[in-house]
């Protein structure tokens, strides 16, 4: 008789032991080189991969190339960060991230080819931390060129992953593409000609009509490319590789090959510096069909054609912009003739031309003081834009209903000295317009020849000149803190009957004080220079990260975040009236831009969502635990600036469950309780990215001698649970418990965990907090049913960073020394300072 099984998830470990793998995963991944051209020696190669499954700590990975003549990754590889586009963040869809301890250095090592010629035709990459499962990863590489194209460079590339301990976890399971998008996966190969992008008049162009996704214009977008051309007369078979989300989408009457068609479509209508055109004959190709199949991205001509040299050819058809940024594979559009030819002679030709972004804002984000429900809290809003919008345009923030704040609020700084520094040119922008109308009082009173006016106007002019010099120290502190621009304003609207969400609206060129709008006409036109030549008429919201800070209080009725699906609708721009539902999980918050006008609501970038969270009881207790110096030394334990540490922390849940479900599904044999904590430190904290956890007796202090048997702590035992994850996003660690009992109410833990580096002086909101989620709940064929018990404790102090503090510098004369050779001004100065730490006898000061 058939029997269901039911719809639980296996779990093959427990304690300290993790799940079994049975087989090994399959990586999708792509690699683009930048040069295509025999015996480069500076090239890099663009290397994209996600995984299926995790390596575990100090994961390592192998990219390895063909072996006949070879790729060269050199004896010690050079593994680098992409650009920062390529990392943002795209909620709810995964983006690429780097490597585990790309930010300091990557052991790599070249693993030498045994044939002729000898070369590093693979690169090991061993990591601090260790590669998640269904993530993406994106790096560059350097590599050299052979002098020779063999048909396997197209066919033998390989990515692997690994434990520490070398064994397989993920591979590619044929050659890595170099389109994602391909059916029959092959590999790059190398040409005879690149033209060098740095010299105008032997560069290819790309245009595109409008980089706002087809889902925002409702249509698709012309692509120009012009100026391609051969240095010899040449057959050839033209294909075009777009990046991987952008499609090709077009009738037969937009494909245009002739030059009074295309140019028009290129930069300054086609024309160069020499006034010649870009495109001076037709595309011997003709026209291209449009993909039926997969790949999507790509166009081939279908035939070989004669290419003339001396010639300029270009094409421009329609393509359908993606909603969000190419980051799981090269962003470039790709032109290739010859790419399938088995010898370099008749490869003739690869050219990489980069793309302008797409329209899309990224990098959504929104962190807070304290979720507990009722509580007065700050909002920490974060987004970065693709498209500078103008005056009377607006950056506009939606979120979930409850949040109440004041109607004209204040988009502060996230660092509170560039919101002091704001105030102080405020006040001195009054002083100079103060002075300013008084002189100009005298002057028509008494002239301008009269003492009373000259005495005034020499004021005025020291007024200038330090308002000059404190509004561009004002601008470049504001730009370095992500501060938006001082000329927007700040409007709050709660939810309403019509409206079921909050709203926040950021105009541009309207500011709710009024001498920021004055203070930032006198920057441009006192301080031109701090502007682009384009932005120095009117107040505008430049292309930029932005980050600020919104006082509110949360809403007064506890809520859960679960995840969620999330469905096209949910995605599309047709929801602008509705709650924002788009981030994966049931409370999201929505950013859009909008051009000037802001009443026509017309978007300048594709809105982004980011995860809410979710309002919460407050818990028992939490703090920071207090240490003896025996305890600090047996732990080292680390209080100075940008060093690590090793803090150790206590809490006290009220639950764990919802009463209100059966409590038979609660915790079962089969299903261990696997719950969360959350340990948000201050805003200059930062937490590795696999961070470590102790919570054994013989672990938290250092040793069981050093256990405090008075302060209550509970022994947190295999049976409560053992952390099987930590997770650390700067000042954020997520920390997963799986055990059969779980984490329970009214017991007091404790346990230690490691900073990957503090702050470089102490925070000024120095607090950190606690978060708790318990288990789900299942029915009976394991279906998840009702939410997450919750809980949050009240912001609590951390410690202050070892610094000095009160440091004053005394000249007793700022008199400039002379150039003659007894001029020499001897200054004696005197140092101020007060010591966080005392310092024994035979130590000194530096």
């Amino acid at each position: 008789t058939p029997v269901e099984t039911p719809r639980l998830r296996f779990h093959g470990g427990s304690g300290f032991f993790s799940d079994n793998v049975a087989v090994q995963g399959m990586l999708a991944a792509s690699l683009s080189p930048l040069v295509y051209t025999p015996g480069s020696q500076a090239n890099e190669l663009y290397v994209f991969f996600l995984t299926e499954q995790t390596a575990g700590p100090r994961s390592q990975v192998r990219v390895k190339g063909p072996r006949d003549y070879p790729f060269d990754f050199g004896k010690r590889c050079e593994p680098r960060f992409l650009d920062e586009r390529y990392y943002v963040g795209l909620s709810p869809q995964p983006s690429a991230y780097p490597l585990a301890g790309m930010q300091f250095q990557i052991d790599c090592e070249g693993v030498q080819s045994s044939g002729w010629p000898s070369r590093y035709y693979a690169a090991v990459l061993k990591l601090s931390g260790r590669l998640r499962s269904v993530r993406q990863y994106a790096f560059a590489i350097k590599i050299a060129n052979p002098e020779v194209f063999m048909p396997s460079h197209v066919q033998e590339w390989s990515i692997t992953t690994y434990t520490s301990q070398r064994e397989e976890i993920d591979e590619t399971y044929h050659t890595a593409p170099l389109n994602l998008r391909q059916v029959v996966p092959r590999s790059f190969g190398l040409y005879q000609y690149q033209p060098l992008q740095i010299d105008v008049l032997q560069s290819f162009f790309l245009a595109i009509s409008s980089n706002l996704p087809a889902s925002v214009t409702g249509a698709t977008a012309w692509v120009a490319i012009g100026g391609i051309h051969l240095p010899t007369d040449a057959p050839c078979q033209l294909k075009v590789i777009a990046p991987s989300l952008y499609r090709w989408e077009y009738l037969m009457r937009e494909f245009l090959y002739r030059p009074n068609e295309v140019n028009p479509l290129l930069p300054n209508g086609g024309r160069l510096p020499d006034n010649s055109q870009l495109v001076t004959a037709t595309l011997p190709a003709g026209f291209i069909p449009t993909p039926r199949v997969e790949p999507f991205n790509e166009i081939q001509a279908e035939a070989i054609t004669n290419y003339l040299a001396g010639q300029r050819y270009g094409l421009a058809a329609k393509v359908r912009v993606p909603d969000q940024p190419n980051t799981a594979s090269i962003n470039a559009f790709i032109v290739q003739c010859g790419q399938s030819e088995d010898s370099l002679v008749s490869r003739r030709l690869a050219a990489v031309l980069e793309p302008p972004h797409v329209a899309a804002l990224v990098d959504a984000h929104v962190a807070y003081r304290t979720n507990i429900v009722g509580q007065p809290s700050h909002l920490r809003l974060r987004v970065r834009t693709t498209t500078a919008v103008r005056a009377t345009g607006a950056l506009v923030v939606r979120g979930p209903a409850g949040y109440t704040a004041a109607p004209t609020c204040v988009a502060a700084s996230t660092t509170p000295s560039v919101n002091e520094e704001l105030v102080s040119a405020r006040s001195l922008l009054l002083e100079y317009e103060g002075l300013v109308n008084e002189a100009a009082q005298k002057q028509q009173g008494f002239g301008e020849e009269s003492p009373e006016f000259l005495a005034l106007n020499a004021q005025v002019t020291s007024k200038y000149d330090r308002l000059v010099a404190v509004v561009r120290e004002t601008w470049t502190r504001r730009k370095q803190a992500l501060a938006l621009p001082l000329d927007m304003g700040c409007f709050f609207q709660p939810q309403s009957e019509t409206q079921p969400f909050v709203q926040l609206t950021l105009q541009i060129g309207f500011p709710n004080v009024d001498s920021d709008a004055r203070l930032a006409e006198f920057a441009r036109r006192h301080a031109r220079d701090l502007f682009p030549s384009d932005q120095r008429g009117e107040s505008y919201l430049p292309v930029g990260l932005y980050e600020f800070e919104l006082d509110v209080h949360n809403p007064t009725a506890i809520a859960s975040n679960e995840v969620q699906e999330v469905s096209d609708a949910e995605l599309s721009e047709s929801s602008h009236a509705t709650a924002p539902r788009g981030c994966g999980a049931e409370r999201c918050w929505m950013y859009s831009t909008f051009k000037a006008p802001y009443s026509d609501r017309s978007l300048a970038d594709r809105s982004a969502f980011a995860r809410g969270t979710a309002i919460v009881e407050r818990m028992s207790e939490a703090s920071l635990v207090g240490l003896t110096a025996d305890q600090r030394n047996a732990i080292q334990r680390n209080d100075r600036p940008t060093q690590p540490n090793q803090l150790v922390f206590s809490f006290q849940l009220n639950r764990t469950v919802d009463p209100t479900l059966p409590a038979q599904t609660l915790i079962g044999e089969s299903l261990p309780a696997a719950q969360t904590i959350i340990l948000r430190g201050p805003h200059g904290f930062e937490f590795p990215a696999d961070c470590a956890v102790a919570t054994a007796r013989d672990e938290v202090f250092g040793g069981s001698a050093f256990w405090p048997d008075l302060a209550g702590f509970s022994n947190w035992t295999s049976e409560t649970g053992a952390v099987t994850m930590c997770d650390g996003v700067g000042n954020v660690a997520t920390i997963t418990v799986v055990g059969p009992m779980g984490l329970l109410p009214g017991v007091r833990y404790v346990f230690r965990v490691d900073i990957r580096m503090n702050p470089v002086a102490t925070p000024w909101r120095n607090y950190w907090s606690v978060e708790f989620y318990g288990q789900r709940s299942y029915d009976e064929v394991g279906n998840p049913i009702g939410t997450r018990h919750a809980e949050a404790s009240e912001p609590f102090p951390g410690f202050e960073i070892w610094t000095f503090s009160d440091v004053l510098v005394v000249p007793r004369t700022t008199e400039r020394s002379s150039a003659l050779a007894d001029g020499v001004v001897r200054n004696p100065i005197s140092v101020l300072f007060t010591t966080h730490s005392a310092v024994p006898s035979g130590g000194g000061a530096v």
